[in-house]
């Protein structure tokens, strides 16, 4: 195992995976992972996976519902610039989606970036997308939007070629007319419960204009279902808000067994 080996899979540059390895001074690391490779395989796996986060991406069971459905949300994401607006759902199955795009938008060669942008839901149970800037969004409102003015030029600036903001739009409104602007050069993602007012969009975003609605499928946990639509005119798109059968491209739906010795249950974070 190289560290160049390591980057790639964790998603990260060399420098990064060098120091948290070579340059951290955490023995104790070596120490437990030690430990873990005396056990048999079995009781190794189901130690990793009762006491790791879940980790979101477009091959987890619950999104790849078919190819169908990875080459659509591939496609997407291979989108040099304009607007998807994420909606619907539960507060947790739009978290996963979220931070699955987040974390499937990995870094090109170079210096770019894959994802950068500011997140108000970050569930406890995932885990996060490094590159993204997580806040509290249960906190005082006015906490949130100090946070989010501080921290914008980091956003403005950064060299990703995707932009992620999830809640983002309805809590801190003085930024809106800077999201629509990041439009024009880069791929924006918005995140929101309900259906926004984007009118601040209008004439404003290259087109065409992505709506993801999420819902939530069978199975236990539920598989996470996405419907998709392109949007010519948003203006007249975005006034109805029940996505109808001749609207819609549904992509794919997929309900999973459950997962041995996976307790995690699919209703938890923040509604």
């Amino acid at each position: 195992m190289t560290f160049d080996r390591l980057a790639e899979i964790a998603g990260t540059s060399k420098s990064t995976a060098h120091h948290r390895l070579a340059l951290s001074g955490q023995p104790q690391v070596v120490a437990f992972l030690c430990w873990l490779e005396r056990l048999s395989p079995a009781r190794r796996h189901a130690y990793i996976d009762a006491h790791c986060r879940l980790f979101p991406s477009l091959e987890h069971p619950l999104l790849a519902h078919s190819t169908v459905q990875i080459s659509k949300l591939g496609e997407l994401l291979h989108q040099q610039r304009g607007l998807t607006l994420l909606v619907g759902g539960t507060a947790y199955s739009r978290a996963f989606l979220v931070t699955a795009l987040g974390h499937s938008c990995r870094p090109t060669k170079g210096r770019r970036q894959g994802a950068a942008g500011i997140d108000l839901h970050l569930c406890p149970h995932l885990v996060p997308v490094e590159s993204l800037i997580y806040v509290d969004g249960a906190v005082d409102i006015n906490l949130i939007r100090q946070v989010a003015l501080k921290v914008w030029p980091r956003i403005l600036t950064a060299s990703a070629r995707l932009l992620i903001f999830h809640g983002l739009w309805s809590a801190v409104p003085e930024l809106r007319a800077d999201i629509a602007r990041c439009t024009r050069h880069k791929h924006v993602i918005l995140a929101e419960g309900g259906t926004p007012d984007l009118t601040d969009f209008e004439n404003q975003v290259p087109t065409p204009v992505h709506v993801l609605t999420v819902s939530e499928g069978r199975g236990v946990p539920p598989a996470i279902r996405v419907a998709s639509r392109r949007l010519k005119n948003m203006a007249k798109g975005l006034k109805t808000r029940v996505v109808g059968k001749k609207a819609v491209q549904d992509i794919g739906h997929f309900s999973p067994r459950p997962a041995k010795g996976n307790t995690l249950d699919a209703t938890d974070g923040p509604n």
